[in-house]
């Protein structure tokens, strides 16, 4: 079987601008109207340069692929103490993407994601400036906490091929 999870760790291109990205995540955070699923939306100024080391880490580790459009928008997960259920379901991203990535700003040691394909659940650590790519059929699950702050962006590409064509598998 192919490899279904990339990791790439991004500080030399985040680093600059990491605070100023946490400060836009934080402000989006309450805003009710652009919630969904625990996750908000995230207006920055660094969105375009953000979606673009996405595609070119997405075309370095992939197949090759073409988008179908530019993505619209760049979602965030603040989790905390002022998270309310610290239990986040399994989920993919089928109805929304082809390839699905996650940046990690702020993260917790332990508390990383699982992913379950073929009913097995694998476990990923992550550390600050990680980024995931996997296929948007990849169930998988933040192990959050509510003592410390865990930050992270959600990326995705909508592509005329298949996850699976770009995946390989």
């Amino acid at each position: 079987m192919k490899k279904l999870v990339f990791k790439e760790n991004l500080k030399e291109k985040i680093e600059p601008i990491k605070q100023e990205i946490i400060e836009d995540a934080l402000k989006g955070r309450f805003l009710k109207k652009e919630f969904r699923d625990r996750n908000s939306e995230i207006r920055t100024l660094h969105e375009d340069y953000l979606y673009s080391l996405f595609e070119k880490e997405c075309r370095k580790n992939l197949n090759n692929f073409n988008l179908k459009h530019r993505p619209k928008s760049l979602w965030c997960l603040v989790t905390d103490k002022h998270d309310d259920n610290p239990n986040y379901p399994w989920h993919n991203h089928i109805n929304t993407s082809t390839i699905n990535g996650v940046l990690y700003l702020e993260t917790i040691p332990k508390h990383g994601i699982k992913f379950k394909y073929d009913n097995k659940i694998t476990y990923k650590e992550v550390k600050p400036y990680d980024l995931l790519i996997f296929p948007n059929f990849l169930d998988h699950v933040p192990i959050i906490s509510k003592l410390k702050r865990r930050i992270s962006l959600n990326f995705e590409l909508n592509c005329v091929e298949k996850s699976e064509e770009i995946f390989g598998i």
